[in-house]
């Protein structure tokens, strides 16, 4: 009786051994994930086992931030440090219900996109399912920005937002002045960013003729005659707009500010000289804080906040960016947020 109960105890554990190596296993190898610090090239498949895969542009790409954004999406961040390309993406994370989205079509080029541009280059949109539309502009800041969107037409909705920025100094004059190639890579990035709801990636190689090629071997370069092609010219966010001011210098959830050393310094810095508060950042980017955050870490991070700005509005006066009369002002706003 024993032996017919450890046959039977056997059959079980072979059948769930046999479920985990052909069901279970293969989820877990194939899931592919972006983990900070990690770098990545060509494609990353099956995003943790949501059957959507991502095209990457030509490249060594860097994770710099990978975490749960609000509501419907995962927000990763990857750069590349050969060529200082930056690769934003909002990545369908669970379906959008019917009632989120009224209808209509996606906007080829937003509105944000229209105020931040000093031209746009070129524009387009492919209507069928999933929809896509793709944007590529100069903005007033001195990058080029390739915005990307597909999005199914029938619910159960899912969007994905897909945004690339190359500084205009690694950008071909030639290829900027290409409209045909333009449309090209529109069309293109349209095509990757439909496959990757459909479980597919494309080659993004065509993103090589738009970006000069490095003479430097180093992938990074620290020496001070090369720090003048990868900072900001903090002169022109005067004519940026708040919200894009916003994205940049606040953190996700919308409880602080980025690192005013961190490559968003210019723009918090800017936020600062706006005397832009938290609370505006987050009605303009609609980051607010998840309703289980800790109040006491809330308030932990405005106490740092505001000694940050205080900091930064102290290196605006030395550097006779504004005046002793600004200062006060400004510094004893910030103090009442005490």
């Amino acid at each position: 009786m024993c032996y017919i109960t450890n046959i039977i105890i056997s059959k079980k554990s072979l059948l769930i051994l046999i479920f985990f190596i052909f069901f279970i296993f293969p989820k877990i190898v194939y899931s592919g994930d972006i983990l900070v610090g990690n770098i990545y090239e060509g494609e990353i498949t099956n995003f943790k086992n949501k059957k959507i895969n991502i095209s990457l542009p030509p490249g060594k790409w860097k994770a710099t931030k990978s975490e749960k954004a609000e509501r419907q999406w995962w927000d990763a961040e990857l750069i590349n440090t050969e060529n200082r390309g930056e690769l934003y993406l909002w990545i369908p994370w669970i379906p959008i219900g019917g009632a989120f989205w009224s209808g209509g079509s996606m906007e080829r080029c937003a509105t944000w996109m229209e105020e931040d541009a000093k031209k746009i280059l070129s524009q387009g949109a492919d209507r069928g399912n999933p929809q896509a539309v793709y944007c590529i502009s100069e903005r007033k800041d001195g990058w080029l920005h390739i915005g990307l969107e597909s999005r199914t037409v029938k619910a159960p909705i899912y969007w994905f937002y897909y945004n690339l920025y190359y500084p205009m100094n690694k950008i071909s004059k030639n290829a900027i002045d290409d409209k045909n190639l333009l449309k090209e890579v529109g069309k293109i990035g349209m095509d990757a960013v439909i496959n990757s709801l459909q479980g597919n990636t494309i080659s993004l190689n065509i993103l090589d003729n738009l970006v000069k090629k490095s003479s430097s071997k180093s992938s990074i370069s620290t020496n001070s005659s090369d720090s003048s092609n990868v900072s900001i010219d903090s002169s022109k966010l005067i004519s940026v707009s708040k919200k894009e001011i916003c994205l940049r210098a606040t953190k996700l959830n919308g409880l602080g500010w980025e690192d005013h050393d961190s490559k968003y310094g210019e723009y918090v810095k800017e936020a600062f000289k706006r005397n832009l508060s938290l609370w505006e950042c987050r009605q303009s980017t609609n980051r607010f804080p998840d309703v289980n955050t800790n109040i006491e870490e809330s308030v932990s991070d405005s106490y740092i906040s505001i000694e940050t700005r205080l900091k930064d509005l102290k290196e605006l006066l030395d550097e006779g960016l504004i005046t002793q009369t600004q200062y006060d002002e400004k510094s004893s706003i910030i103090l009442d947020e005490l």
